[in-house]
């Protein structure tokens, strides 16, 4: 079945294929191209990266009026950087603008490291997240182990209550009898 995420898949193959072409000589994409798609990567990059922030807030365990305006900041910024990383890639290359000039150029070498930077930091934090989920897991499966323990003495200690109780019962049974 086809969805968004199938989509997606193929225009990153796609991109990739326009990659390999280039490179082998098979096509030569003009400067105005490959600015778009520069731009885009970054304005894709930024948007994962929002989304990344986005999705660990919204494990806070506070609801705070702070943290909720904090979520749609997240939520409408890293919208917003996907929609300029389409319009990018349809509408940059269409703008007049002098593509062959040296300060095209440093754009354009300035957004691939600042793409490759916020790349390099993500995947740390990603990591980072995926270390401290993986500690939380581990503590929840130790806390379960040790708490059926708990729970087991507590109930023998209440069992153990309740049958000094019954034998006090029958002791004061009988003696009445």
């Amino acid at each position: 079945m086809l969805n968004t995420h199938t989509i997606t898949k193929f225009i990153g193959l796609g991109l990739f294929f326009l990659g390999y072409w280039t490179i082998t000589g098979f096509l030569e994409l003009e400067t105005r191209f490959v600015l778009s798609f520069s731009v885009s990567g970054f304005l894709f990059i930024l948007f994962d990266f929002l989304n990344f922030g986005l999705e660990r807030l919204k494990k806070s365990k506070q609801i705070t009026k702070y943290l909720i305006y904090k979520l749609k900041a997240y939520k409408y910024s890293s919208q917003i950087a996907l929609l300029l990383s389409v319009l990018s890639i349809v509408v940059l290359p269409h703008l007049p603008i002098k593509w062959e000039s040296e300060i095209i150029l440093q754009i354009n070498d300035s957004i691939v490291l600042l793409g490759l930077g916020i790349v390099m930091f993500l995947i740390g934090l990603k990591s980072d997240a995926e270390f401290d989920d993986m500690l939380d897991r581990i503590k929840a499966v130790t806390n379960n182990i040790h708490e059926p323990e708990e729970r087991h003495n507590k109930s023998l200690k209440q069992l153990e209550i309740e049958l000094e109780d019954i034998k006090r019962l029958l002791n004061e049974k009988s003696n009445k009898i």
